[in-house]
């Protein structure tokens, strides 16, 4: 059934229509990342060569000519890059087979095979093809369009406007005269600053969110997975008092014997009407239909004498005192949905009885002569034994094994639950000396491996993703940056011939790097915040808080800092090693 469903794209169903809904904005953001990083490489080439199709234009180049050597450049560089694509592609394919084979083949006990897509492979290719096309588009009508007169004097790139220069006055308090320099350079030139600026925002922002949604996807299994405590849960048919004490203790002996049991809970569950209508709270009447005729009933819940005594022991209360009443958990787990089908959570109180009252009940429900019964309130608590799920709507009265004894007639089914070191080969000993069924056996522990299995798997492709997204924008940053730097070597050089030191020379440019590294980390932090944000909006459904990445931000930050400082120290050893007179008499760059 779910083979068919994938296969045919079956988007009626919710988690299909999830997975291909996170695939496409996987792609389209690649393929936007992509597209503005290759065009911004284009851009850079253009301006490398703005003054040699100035001379092409002013001796007889047409437009169209131009912008056919753009376009050639793009075929010449962009036909060794799909091929080497398609090959790291494969490469990367066959890697994560392996690395997902043996996290969910451990698990679900199967393989998964290398099996290439010719179609994965054509569709990768018309996406190359596009996308170079779309990043060679614009670099080609710009070059085209541009006047030999503007190219060969190289002028085109710096727009100047009145007033457009003025630096705040706590600039020159912070950073003095270099940071004052460092500044006007950036207003200068805004296209290339703004290429950088957009290239790291874009990298912190997928880094963070991203990020925020492995921590949400691994946060949200660990909350619902939470309220099951135990390794493993068995369901066995009651048998009889006589026989329970044999037959349950060979059982929890037996696979003892196979691996270590560190809590054991033998849980019995009996639903008892009550006599007349319970008192139940104002928050609670609004969850319940609150009608005069209606039957109320609560659960009478036993646990075992071992877990009982730990219980009462974690309670603070004397077994003597409490053994023939009841211990009253009093909360109910509400859950509402908003106008726009969001989720929210409470705990509410259930009934306003307190400690000494006594509840009359029936275990017959729905008959009129059944013989009552009265249960004394002994404790109330917000606490519940070990096994017992927090998912209750009715409220539970927990008993000891010898109030609950005297109802075994009525008891057709209990539950065992287990923590131990191997729940695998407990299930093992049930299955095979015992012949109870697997579907009777709920195996936490497995269960738990597989969802391990399948987050860790779905970890390493979103971190793919993110180191494939990051890769694309470091590439990106490190090419503007040191073709930014290469073609002002000529503006360095004057600055050093007028006097500026190589220590002052060197803290304008460091200057330069943080202003627009501290501008491109305010927007990133901002926009990846808020994206994360949008997604734990869309998937977490508020059952757990939403935490601001702090992490995420930090570490970001921190690569920013240091892929800016190394990018500008090798642009400037780069430089140094460059003659002044000869780069002044150089009028290529």
């Amino acid at each position: 059934d779910w083979l068919i469903r994938y296969q045919t794209m079956d988007f009626s169903n919710s988690s299909i229509s999830f997975i291909y809904s996170i695939s496409a904005i996987v792609m389209v953001i690649i393929i936007a990342t992509a597209v503005f990083c290759i065009s911004n490489s284009f851009a850079i080439s253009i301006t490398q060569r703005t003054k040699q199709y100035g001379m092409l234009a002013s001796v007889g180049a047409t437009p169209a000519q131009i912008r056919r050597n753009v376009f050639f450049e793009a075929i010449a560089i962009g036909a060794p890059g799909i091929a080497l694509g398609i090959a790291s592609g494969l490469l990367a394919c066959y890697v994560l087979t392996i690395i997902s084979s043996k996290l969910l083949g451990q698990s679900f006990e199967m393989t998964i095979v290398f099996s290439p897509s010719l179609l994965g492979v054509l569709l990768s290719i018309v996406l190359a093809v596009v996308t170079i096309f779309l990043s060679a588009l614009k670099p080609a009508i710009r070059a085209s369009k541009m006047s030999p007169i503007v190219a060969i004097s190289h002028s085109e790139d710096i727009k100047l406007k009145q007033n457009k220069l003025k630096t705040p006055k706590f600039v020159k308090k912070c950073f003095g005269e270099g940071g004052i320099i460092a500044y006007k350079n950036m207003k200068r030139n805004k296209r290339k600053y703004r290429v950088v600026v957009i290239s790291i925002v874009v990298s912190m922002t997928v880094f963070i969110a991203m990020n925020s949604f492995v921590g949400l996807m691994i946060n949200s299994a660990n909350y619902y997975a939470e309220d099951n405590r135990f390794d493993l849960s068995v369901y066995l048919l009651s048998v009889k008092q006589e026989e329970q004490g044999s037959y349950y203790s060979q059982i929890k002996n037996d696979i003892n014997s196979v691996t270590n049991i560190t809590r054991y809970s033998l849980v019995k569950n009996l639903y008892v009407g009550f006599n007349e209508k319970p008192k139940f709270t104002d928050e609670y009447k609004k969850w319940i239909n609150d009608d005069e005729d209606s039957g109320y009933y609560i659960s009478l819940v036993s646990v075992g004498d071992e877990e009982y005594n730990e219980y009462i022991k974690q309670l603070g209360l004397d077994k003597e005192k409490v053994k023939n009443g009841g211990i009253l958990y009093n909360k109910f787990n509400a859950y509402s949905y908003d106008e726009n089908g969001k989720e929210t959570q409470e705990y509410l109180d259930i009934y306003k009885y307190g400690v000494s009252d006594k509840i009359s009940y029936t275990i017959e429900i729905g008959r009129e002569d059944a013989e009552l019964q009265d249960i004394e309130i002994v404790a109330v608590t917000d606490e519940l034994p070990f096994a017992i799920s927090k998912n209750l709507s009715n409220g539970v009265l927990i008993v000891s094994d010898e109030y609950m004894n005297k109802y075994d007639e009525y008891i057709r089914s209990v539950n065992m639950c287990i923590n131990c070191d191997d729940a695998d080969k407990a299930q093992e000993v049930l299955v095979n000396n015992y012949s109870i069924d697997n579907s009777q056996i709920f195996n936490r522990s497995a269960s738990k491996r597989e969802n391990q299995s399948l987050i860790m798997m779905v970890s390493i492709f979103l971190y793919g993703f993110i180191v494939v997204v990051s890769l694309i924008g470091i590439t990106n940053i490190f090419n503007t940056i040191t073709t930014f730097i290469e073609l002002r070597n000529r503006e360095f050089a004057m600055l050093r011939c007028v006097g500026m030191t190589k220590r002052e020379f060197n803290r304008m440019v460091a200057l330069e790097s943080l202003f627009y590294g501290g501008k491109a980390g305010i927007i990133g932090i901002l926009l990846g915040t808020g994206l994360s944000y949008l997604i734990y909006q869309y998937m977490a459904e508020t059952v757990i808080k939403y935490n601001i990445p702090f992490l995420a931000i930090g570490i970001s930050l921190l690569a920013v800092c240091v892929l800016l400082l190394s990018i500008t120290k090798y642009s400037l050893k780069q430089m140094d090693k460059k003659n002044i007179i000869e780069t002044l008499r150089n009028e290529n760059v």
